[in-house]
């Protein structure tokens, strides 16, 4: 099998020579063989370029792609072999593009010493490269243009390839990069080749975009550098969307910070504290407040920091009536006040000139807000305002967590209050593990045990072996509401055992579904 045409870095061309059809070895004359195209995105990830690793790292190759070239008769005509030094994805539209060049170079070669062959295949290459979704040109080895394809004409804003033709291609890039271009060209002639190096183009409007350009050397039949062939990518989106992650770094690093703070704290006392602190110093605010509704269902100040107390003797007045505070405590809604000193003409706000407030929610209901003040009014964007009531349902969902666990310890209290007043041992026991959840004081008393160690055990290791079967038949077929008498031989902390009546009965215990038993003597 012989080489028709290659384009590879010079210190390895010496490489590409004449090769025995069937020496299993070559990775092509596999592809020749089975006529079916390999497609790899990672040579060392595919099942069929793996077993040809030594040969394709001698081009420091990292993905190919490499296809047949058949006639009509599905006869063998040649190969064609793409090789990246990176692994590169190869999507559905590459695959289609392959496909173009393939069928391109099949009319090509069957048909090459015919007149209509030649401009069928021209035809057929014009379209593929105007077809391309990247931006192709093709220059002398001074980057005179040659050729350029529709999508470059797209980029650069001009109607017709003859208004390019003949330029400078390195004059279509701002001043600085025009030289550095230079100097890329001297060592593309030197290496052959160059991957995603980005400038920035100017267009004919002036405008100016970033693109990423690959560059290769053309040889011609003395393997002399003919021309060279650039193939850009505009990127301004990646670019982009690069800058906005860059600008609003800072700001996803305050919500991580809020979200963290709920974790670490121990109330929501302390919670808040940490919010206002982090909101204020991160997002540069001069002041702020903190309103929950209150058990009266009524909006109080919870937490300030930086606010006069004019200001605050303000903001309770607002509370009590409908006022500026209104769409936001009521109907839970952004407010952005940019005058405040409307809001109290008669004695003028000092150093402070804007107000912004983001509601809390907690099952859809409103159950308080965050005000930010601002000592200078800022264009607040409509990303700043979604940042902002991100940060407010972080904070309320944080609200509400504390305030469920608050009501859970308030009734746990209050169940064992009950506990310790009555003269049975109680137990709680956690139905699906079997573990005590809570003891009354008499337990600790007759068992000998502390509180912290009964929490630690399961009721069955209280039991005599003997009566643990009946205790986990009960367990398996209990239900809501149910309930059992036993008698059982209940173990001390002495190893003494207490004969003991015990009721047990199946309920819901704060978070858990229960059993509780309800110990007495013989």
């Amino acid at each position: 099998m012989e080489p028709a045409a290659y384009v590879i870095p010079a210190e390895i061309s010496y490489e590409i020579q004449s090769i025995p059809v069937d020496d299993p070895k070559f990775f092509v004359n596999y592809v020749a063989k089975t006529k079916e195209a390999v497609y790899a995105p990672d040579i060392n990830e595919n099942q069929i370029t793996i077993k040809f690793l030594d040969r394709l790292k001698v081009f420091n190759t990292k993905a190919v792609v490499c296809w047949p070239i058949l006639n009509k008769e599905s006869a063998l005509l040649g190969i064609i072999l793409i090789a990246s030094t990176r692994p590169t994805e190869i999507t559905e539209e590459d695959r289609f593009f392959f496909n173009i060049i393939s069928n391109f170079f099949s009319l090509a070669v069957e048909r090459r010493y015919s007149e209509d062959a030649l401009r069928e295949s021209q035809e057929t290459f014009e379209k593929l490269i105007n077809t391309s979704p990247l931006a192709i040109f093709h220059t002398d080895l001074q980057s005179g243009i040659r050729l350029v394809n529709k999508y470059a004409l797209e980029l650069l804003r001009v109607e017709k390839a003859e208004d390019l033709i003949g330029k400078e291609f390195q004059s279509f890039l701002i001043a600085p990069d025009q030289a550095r271009l230079a100097q890329d060209i001297e060592i593309l002639l030197k290496t052959g080749s160059f991957i995603n190096y980005d400038y920035l183009m100017e267009r004919s409007d002036k405008s100016v975009f970033p693109i990423e350009l690959s560059a290769s050397v053309i040889l011609d039949n003395n393997q002399k550098p003919d021309s060279l062939l650039f193939i850009g990518n505009d990127v301004t989106v990646r670019k982009e969307l690069e800058r906005n992650l860059r600008n609003h770094f800072f700001e996803f690093e305050v919500m991580n910070k809020i979200i963290s703070a709920g974790y670490r704290a121990n109330n929501l006392n302390q919670f808040l504290d940490f919010v206002l602190d982090t909101v204020l110093n991160s997002l540069d605010f001069s002041g702020g407040l903190i309103l929950l509704r209150s058990e009266n269902n009524l909006f109080e100040i919870n937490k300030s920091l930086g606010v006069s107390k004019q200001l605050v003797s303000l903001i309770q007045q607002a509370l009590s009536s409908e006022t500026f505070l209104t769409p936001l405590i009521k109907k839970g809604a952004t407010i952005i006040i940019d005058d405040l000193q409307v809001l109290s003409p008669d004695t003028p706000l000092k150093n402070i000139e804007m107000l912004i407030g983001i509601p809390f929610f907690s099952k859809k209901e409103i159950i308080g807000a965050l005000i930010l003040l601002l000592n200078k009014a800022r264009s607040i964007s409509a990303t700043d305002q979604q940042l902002l009531e991100s940060i407010g349902k972080d904070i309320g969902t944080a609200i509400a967590k504390f305030q469920a666990e608050q009501l859970i310890k308030e009734r746990q209290i209050d169940l064992q209050s009950i506990f310790n007043i009555l003269e049975e041992i109680i137990f709680v026991i956690d139905h699906k593990s079997g573990l005590i959840l809570e003891v009354n004081d008499i337990a600790t008393r007759k068992l000998g045990y502390i509180k912290r160690q009964l929490q630690s055990m399961r009721f069955l290791d209280l039991l005599s072996k003997e009566y643990w079967a009946d205790f986990q038949t009960f367990l398996a077929k209990a239900k809501p509401r149910t309930s059992g008498t036993f008698t059982f031989e209940i173990k001390t902390k002495g190893q003494e055992t207490l004969m003991m009546n015990v009721t047990l009965y199946y309920q819901r215990y704060l978070s858990h579904e229960a059993i509780f038993a309800i110990l007495r003597d013989a």
